[in-house]
Order: structure tokens, then sequence, then C-alpha cells
């Protein structure tokens, strides 16, 4: 390994490198450019070529080529690794990590065989063709149908084992045997950022009301939904010319924008745009312009969002298309130019969100603008940075012309329920009651370390149950469950009387409280080991992380 990494810095000018990212001017004997890792104005961002290193005066990021590069395109080791040496030419001596995963391989056969099914399915053709899906924008997407059989595991397997055919999220196990989830639907394969593919997203072209339009794969070992945006391998490169992405809520949305030649377009795969997300796109873009359905279920799925998204140093705008139009649609019926001309018109994201509150309610009675407030309350509070948490309640207090206290004060409802409630039972009561709660948990996998046994294990299964699109009732939760103590737990769970909460606001409020109590837990425990362990073996690593969970207990608290 050693002498892999030593060859790709012989090989590598680091200028050369950074300048495919960051437009670089010479300046003495280093070139200077804007940081790739903040946002900023003046360039700090300094790369030295005799050096062979790079150093951002804001943000204090510096590393060599290999570090630059694992950074600018959130890579771990080993796949920086890879992909530089295959870009260099340089000979590998270890095996691919992710490339060697059986589910990796399942999935490619999978594609290629759902892509040929799919021209001689008449119906699924018939239905593209009627949503003006061309076979240019078929092949370019390898859009593909999924026939009810058993074709495709027989296939399968014949080279890998039954443990990784269902580790893959295709085949659900029944008692008739191996059963495609994704049967009598059109397929979308979606990409991780390096082309593989790592899921399927399905559709319904029928009219039934039985079944879920949508579904995607579950969580796997290679996909999760708060890590990978629809179309992001095919629009990375655009996205960093135009310094922009633009977010949509389908695949098709997606799709059209890029086959009309906006090519800088994403889609979120059911959940809330994700701190991860955010991470990722800040990479390639400083803009987001997010283009959701023009009515309550977009501005839902935006708000959703709102406090990861007014947390980040990203900009943020919303596209505004006529009532009842989608990117899909309106191109169609208006065009490329028509559309180009809203992305210039869109509206800052949090001026978007106080108009629409403001259409909602008729905020001249004060009863309305009380509903108002108490819908935004919980975005704001969220909000991790004190100083851009109180700028914008500063914003929305002048547009609804009240006092700044109306934002910051915590009503007794909220105050009496985290003092007298287990916080485990109390946050999975909630969300059994109101499963959409999930996508305000930005991390689903790290947060479950919060919870201990049984309600850890009952937390995932609500996690998983959410992510299959499905829509939600007891009964059919209860399906998923094979444990009988983990049966009689939802059903205790789901009758606490403490959780039946009549206002949808008021219930947020409340699960957003206990997100809040189990972070500040865990800061506090954090911050007590790192005590211990600077009073035995200090280190400026651990002083370093010390001071920053300190100011972000500060931040939480205040």
């Amino acid at each position: 390994m050693s002498g892999v990494v030593d060859e790709l810095k012989e090989k590598i000018d680091i200028v050369e490198l950074i300048s495919q990212y960051v437009q670089l001017k010479k300046r003495g004997s280093n070139y200077f450019g804007l940081c790739p890792f903040h946002s900023e104005k003046t360039p700090s961002f300094s790369v030295n070529p005799k050096g062979q290193f790079f150093h951002c005066f804001g943000c204090g990021e510096s590393g060599d080529a290999i570090t630059f590069f694992m950074k600018i395109e959130n890579l771990d080791f080993n796949d920086a690794i890879r992909e530089l040496a295959e870009k260099y030419n340089v000979t590998l001596h270890f095996s691919k990590k992710e490339g060697n995963d059986p589910i990796v391989e399942i999935h490619k056969i999978a594609q290629d065989y759902f892509y040929e099914k799919l021209t001689k399915n008449e119906s699924a053709m018939n239905y593209l063709k009627l949503r003006k899906i061309t076979s240019k924008i078929i092949e370019s997407f390898l859009i593909g149908f999924a026939p009810q059989s058993g074709e495709l595991y027989s296939i399968l397997r014949k080279n890998f084992k039954d443990e990784d055919i269902l580790r893959s999220g295709i085949f659900i196990k029944t008692t008739n045997g191996m059963y495609n989830r994704f049967s009598n639907r059109i397929i979308f394969p979606i990409k991780n950022e390096k082309g593989l593919t790592v899921a399927f997203g399905g559709r319904i072209f029928n009219k039934s009301k039985d079944v879920a339009k949508y579904i995607n794969s579950p969580e796997t070992a290679v996909f999760s939904k708060q890590k990978i945006l629809y179309g992001l391998f095919e629009a990375k490169d655009e996205i960093r010319n135009k310094n922009r992405v633009i977010i949509t809520e389908g695949y098709l949305d997606c799709i059209r924008l890029h086959a009309s030649g906006i090519k800088n377009a994403v889609a979120t795969l059911g959940t809330a745009l994700s701190a991860y997300h955010l991470n990722t796109i800040k990479r390639y873009a400083e803009n987001i312009y997010f283009n959701y359905d023009a009515d309550e279920a977009g501005f839902r799925a935006m708000a959703r969002s709102a406090k990861t998204v007014l947390s980040s140093t990203l900009f943020s705008y919303v596209i505004s298309l006529d009532a009842k139009e989608d990117p899909d649609s309106f191109i169609l019926k208006y065009g490329k130019d028509a559309y180009l001309k809203k992305i210039e018109e869109a509206q800052d994201y949090f001026d978007y969100l106080m108009e629409y509150l403001k259409k909602k309610y008729d905020i001249t009675k004060p009863q309305n603008k009380l509903k108002a407030i108490n819908e935004i309350k919980p975005v704001l509070m969220g909000i991790r940075d004190t100083t851009m948490r109180l700028s914008y309640i500063s914003k929305a207090a002048k547009v609804f012309e009240v006092s700044q206290d109306a934002f910051a004060r915590q009503e007794n409802t909220k105050e009496f329920f985290l003092k007298n409630i287990n916080k485990e039972e109390a946050l999975l009561s909630l969300l059994l009651k109101d499963i959409e709660f999930v996508s305000w948990i930005e991390e689903f996998e790290k947060f479950a370390d919060n919870l201990h046994s049984p309600y850890k294990e009952l937390y995932k299964k609500i996690v998983e149950f959410y992510l299959t699109g499905e829509k939600f009732s007891l009964r059919s939760f209860e399906e998923t469950i094979d444990s009988e103590e983990l049966k009689k737990l939802v059903y205790r769970l789901f009758s606490i009387e403490y959780t039946d909460i009549d206002s949808r606001h008021e219930a947020r409020k409340i699960f957003l409280g206990l997100l809040s109590k189990f972070e500040t837990e865990q800061i506090k425990l954090r911050l007590k080991e790192l005590e211990k362990s600077l009073g035995t073996n200090p280190s400026n690593k651990m002083l370093k992380e010390y001071n920053e969970l300190f100011k972000k207990l500060k931040e939480t608290l205040s």
C-alpha cells in the first residue's frame, strides 16, 4: 500500500489536480482560490506547488493531494487511492472494497435484466410513451421493467448465495419462496456518486389504489436514502459548472430536466434533505434551488428540511411553478427557456416559507397568526448556530409583526411532557402515531445509538417501514415484526395517553424537544469522557474536540 501511495504522490501535480475543482490564480510562489470546503468571498485557499500541499487560512483545512481528493469527492482512503490510481495509471495491489460486495454485482445483473424486459412489456412502454419518455431517455437512465416472474432469481442463484440475494433488498423471502418486491413496476436504477447501481426505485403504471405508487429499495450495506441523491452521478459535473443544484421530488422530474438540457438536477428519495445530502452538495456548489410541488404537501416536504437547510452555509432558493405543475409537466407544456426563466425568478428559501404561511393563514387575525408562528417555531428553534437562529427569528418577527419573544418562548405543555415521561418510550410512541416524524431525524443509523434494548430494535423496525414508502397502519407494521415481545411493546407504546396530542404542531414540537434532549445527553456524556482523558493523557486533538462540543452544547441549550 505504501508503495502505491508514494507512486501517486510522485505522479500527481497538486496544482493540476485542484485546478479541476477550484479556479486558481498564481500569487508569488503559491496559487490561491476560493475554498471549496467553506463559503467565502475573498480567496484564502492556498496551494503550495513546491511542498505539494494545500491550506485554507479561512477554515483551517489542509493536507496533500490525496487528502484533498478524499475531502472533495467524499471518499474514504481506499476508495480515493483506487480512483486516483485509475486516473494516473498506477497499478493497485489491494482489492476493491465496495466493488467487491456481491450486492453491487447483483444490482448490475438486475439492472441489465430489467432494462432488457422493458421493451417486451407493451403496457409499460405505452405508459412511458404517454409520459413522453423517449427511447433516448430510457437508454440514458437505463429505465426498466420488473416482470412478475422467478426468472431473475433463477439467474442470480446460479452465482450468488440466498443470503446475499436477500441482502440486496430486491427480493423478499415468503412462505412461497423468493418474491421480487418490484414486480410489475417500471424500474429506475439508483446510482451512487461513482456510478454504481446500488438500489432501485419502482413505480406502478396502473391505477391500483391498494399499493404505494412509488417504492424504493430498503436500506442496505451499499444504499441509504439519507446519503444518496437520484441523478447525482449524471449531474455532478454540471452542478459544479453552474455552481447550483436543482432539487426535485421525483425521478421523472429529475429525468425531464436532464432530457431538456438542464443537467444540474437531482431528486431526493422520499426523505427530507439530510445533513449528509447538504455536505455532499457543498462539495459541488454553493446554491440550492428547490423545485417541489406548489401545494401543502410540497411545503411540508421543504419544511421537513428547513432546520437542516437554514443551519447550513449554502444559499437556498425556491423555484415556484404554476399551480398543479411540476418540472416534468411544466417543461412539456412551456419548454426549457420558460423553466430557465423560473430559475432566475426563484425566491429566497426562508422568504418563501414565510410567504407560504402568510397565504395559508389569514395572519390579520391573532388566532391565525399564532397558528402560523407555532408552525415555523420548531424550525427556527432547531437552527444550531446561535447567530443564524437569532437572525432568522428577527426576520420572522418582522414578517408577523410580533416580538422575537414569541418565537423563543417554550410552551408549558412541552416542558411538562419532557419532564414527566420516559423519553425513549415517548419518542417511539410519537413515531408510531405519526411515522412521518421519522423525517426529522437527521441520521437514522447514528440516532439508534441513543436507545437501549428493546427500544433500539423497535426504532430500527419503524425506520425500515418508513423507508419502504408503504402507507403505515398498526396492522401492516405488526406483520413486519417476528418477536412477540416487540409486538407487545408496540401496543403498549401506542396506548400511552400522554402522546395522544390533537395538534400535530404541538406533537412535532414535543418530538423535536425529545431529539434535542437526546443530543444534549450524548454531548454531555462525551464531554465527561474527554475531561477524564484530558486529565490523564491530554492531546491537542482531544482539546479541540472538547472545545467544539462545549460550544455546540451552549448553542443547543441557548
